[in-house]
């Protein structure tokens, strides 16, 4: 429940999927046709429309994630080193080393290839190297890590021992203040986003923001804005006197993936992405076969109880409960929950569903568009980076502890294109 428009997350991840020998099978469905069917064509804008009824690879096996984590990092107790809380982004660097930037401490934790703590950087404080907020990490070049600070509003780099390189402000931009960090390009550009307050959210009803993305150089300094797509639908309504709001159920979450020279968003429920160049300008339209899935009774029940079940205080159990009874359930549940551009190029997109079933389904295209393979993923994993033999990420339990864990990747029966360093 949000209190004087804060803004709500969207809802919990969906989850996954099937068992073979020792394998979760990336399916592809089961036509047993050796490539799908694609349309592609051009609008008048030139922008590329690339239309696929089924993956390339349906009906076979193609690409193959390990049953168990290869490597887990992270302990309930013990080394407080192991003892992980607020994961907000993890990656591998050449030399296998992972990185966790753990946001519970403020600190990125190193660690070597079998788990073992190296060394811990940064720590809570508004000085150099320190964090008041530590939300996101990317790779740089050189096994340079960048990490970004929310409420500090600035981006520190750490060299390949880990050691403090150097930080800049990121420039707010013009009626944007504290964007969030998304990523950054090859070329170096960091893209980050802002959530822009729709003129009507001091009146009762749904309205809807929209979130801006936001482009900076490699130094912070403010340089555009890519692209101003629809955001969460908002529900108001006065309980005891106060304006209370919350996620209209099953709107669609923002959901954005920063590649090496494009930036992908999914605005709204249908199984679409467009893709932007760095400057801002619409290259392609990535759609997708998909029925929508009708939200039912059972569905509206589940999704009222989740909302519920943490809420102990009595006040704002009464004025949840009343937002509850007065929201409008969306119809539909979205297409989209997240997407995520691997290190070669592929684009890995997550489909939404609620109430979570035992796997999540990601969708893989590759760098033209093509709808490539479908893969099931463990439950309650999230990935953070998809390199060409691993899936790294997050693993949580029924008590949400956080483990942070390597899965291997087979990738049969499909090309890739080179992967590019990043700009430092």
């Amino acid at each position: 429940m949000v209190h004087h428009g804060q803004q709500v997350p969207p809802l919990a991840r969906g989850a996954i999927t099937c068992l073979t020998a020792g394998f979760w099978v990336l399916l592809a469905g089961c036509t047993g046709e050796a490539a799908g069917p694609r349309v592609a064509l051009s609008d008048s804008a030139g922008v590329r429309i690339v239309v696929s009824q089924r993956p390339r690879l349906a009906g076979v096996a193609s690409w193959t994630v390990s049953e168990a984590p290869v490597l887990a990092i992270g302990a309930e107790e013990g080394d407080p080193a192991q003892i992980l809380f607020g994961v907000r982004g993890t990656v591998r660097l050449s030399d296998g080393r992972i990185v966790v930037a753990n946001q519970g401490t403020n600190e990125l934790r190193y660690f070597d290839g079998t788990g073992t703590h190296l060394l811990s950087s940064g720590r809570t404080g508004s000085g150099p190297g320190e964090f008041q907020f530590l939300d996101a990490i990317w790779p740089g070049r050189s096994d340079t890590v960048f990490a970004a600070d929310r409420a500090n509003n600035r981006i520190t780099v750490f060299d390949a021992s880990g050691a403090l390189a150097r930080s800049f402000d990121v420039e707010p931009g013009p009626g944007i203040s504290r964007p969030f960090k998304q990523g950054m390009l090859a070329d170096g550009t960091i893209l980050a986003s802002s959530v822009q307050r729709s003129g009507q959210r001091n009146r009762q009803g749904v309205t809807r923001d929209s979130v801006a993305y936001l482009r900076y150089t490699p130094h912070g300094q403010f340089d555009g804005i890519v692209a101003t797509v629809p955001f969460l639908e908002l529900f108001a309504t006065a309980v005891d006197g106060e304006l209370v709001f919350d996620a209209v159920p099953f709107s669609q979450p923002a959901v954005v993936a920063v590649g090496r020279d494009r930036i992908f968003v999914a605005p709204e429920k249908a199984f679409e992405l467009r893709g932007y160049g760095p400057g801002g300008t619409l290259e392609v339209l990535i759609r997708r076969s998909h029925d929508p899935v009708q939200v039912d009774r059972s569905q509206r029940e589940a999704y009222r109880t989740q909302a519920l079940r943490d809420v102990t205080d009595p006040v704002e159990r009464r004025q949840l409960e009343r937002l509850l009874d007065e929201v409008p359930y969306g119809a539909h549940q979205p297409a989209i929950a997240s997407a995520l551009v691997d290190d070669d190029g592929y684009l890995w997109v997550e489909t939404f569903r609620f109430p979570a079933p035992a796997v999540s389904r990601w969708s893989v295209f590759s760098s033209d568009g093509s709808w490539e393979t479908d893969v099931r993923l463990p439950k309650d994993f999230t990935p953070y980076q998809i390199g060409r033999e691993f899936l790294l990420g997050v693993q949580t339990d029924a008590l949400d502890s956080e483990q942070v864990v390597l899965y291997g990747l087979v990738r049969d029966g499909s090309g890739s294109p080179e992967a590019q360093d990043p700009a430092s």
